[in-house]
């Protein structure tokens, strides 16, 4: 089955890399790693059905390429050949925390994918406030539903992101595809319609209309 948002986490992992997928789910990202060429996987869930669900799934690879399954929870268990770990399909706070709990493990990685469903904002400030410097980020569509991606990796020296950035990403600010623009276009509708029925709520109005105003400057929207 063509699943989108997986196809393009894929798109950042290359067939040298040792994949980790923290979250693993169904396994399903492994097999596209797979697919890419990638041969050496490491599968983790701290739950025992989706792991058991990802060794049914990947069952035809296994004497094809070294894959490891692990019943745990984030980075403490990442084995130390792997140099490209995955988290996604989470909450921004979840990644987060998994993260800032094996600071150490995931400093010493080249490369890391994240794909939060909520409270991207949140991760992105993690990712700074710890040295974490984002090299790329896309958005997609998928089923009516939108997801970022972010690829990072730790760099002692890298720059803090201005609170614009936190919120709307680094990348995707200079890209512009149409997938962010439409996503912030409907935010900008959705305060506006906000802002209509308020009465008494000055503050919040204010609030929205400066939230409004930064959107229009990022996605050089024209009144």
């Amino acid at each position: 089955m063509k699943n989108e948002r997986l196809e393009k986490i894929a798109s950042y992992i290359n067939k040298n890399d040792k994949l980790a997928d923290v979250g693993c789910d169904h396994g399903y990202l492994a097999i596209y790693a797979i697919k890419k060429g990638v041969n050496y996987i490491q599968l983790i869930d701290n739950k025992e059905g989706p792991l058991n669900s990802a060794k049914t799934n990947l069952a035809y690879y296994e004497d094809k390429v070294f894959i490891k399954y692990s019943l745990s929870s984030g980075l403490s268990d990442v084995d130390q050949n792997i140099n490209t770990v995955a988290i996604c399909g989470m909450g921004g706070e979840l990644i987060s925390k998994i993260i800032l709990d094996d600071l150490d493990n995931a400093k010493r990685l080249k490369k890391i994918i994240l794909q939060a469903n909520s409270k991207v904002d949140i991760l992105r400030k993690t990712l700074s406030d710890n040295s974490f410097e984002i090299s790329d980020e896309d958005i997609i569509i998928d089923n009516d539903k939108t997801y970022e991606i972010i690829v990072c990796s730790y760099q002692k020296n890298s720059n803090f992101l201005t609170l614009e950035q936190i919120k709307f990403g680094p990348v995707l600010m200079k890209k512009l595809d149409k997938p962010f623009v439409e996503r912030w276009l409907g935010k900008l509708n959705y305060n506006n319609q906000i802002i209509k029925k308020l009465k008494n709520d000055d503050f919040k109005k204010s609030e929205l209309e400066r939230e409004n105003k930064m959107i229009k400057e990022v996605i050089k929207y024209e009144d």
